[in-house]
């Protein structure tokens, strides 16, 4: 079932989600630390996170349920420290 949109503050780790035929990355999404995943919708604000993949972030922003993925329209976005991904 899909519920109305809300403003939410996550925290989680930037991952690409989605890649394009010459290997460059086209989506995002926000890994939280209990294991929920949170697409992160396409626009200009979005292709600015590309350069923070791989570290921890606290995102504001509209989340909405899309199909049974949960998807966020960042407002802002801030880097709390980077990630050890190995």
């Amino acid at each position: 079932m899909e519920w109305e949109a809300k403003q939410m503050r996550i925290r989680g780790i930037l991952i690409p989600v989605e890649w394009d035929e010459n290997g460059n990355i086209m989506r995002a999404a926000v890994m939280t630390a209990d294991e929920g995943e949170y697409l992160v919708e396409e626009n200009e604000q979005s292709k600015h996170l590309f350069g923070l993949m791989r570290q921890e972030v606290e995102v504001i922003g509209m989340v909405r349920e899309e199909i049974g993925q949960k998807v966020i329209t960042v407002e802002n976005c801030k880097t709390l420290r980077r990630a050890r991904i190995q």
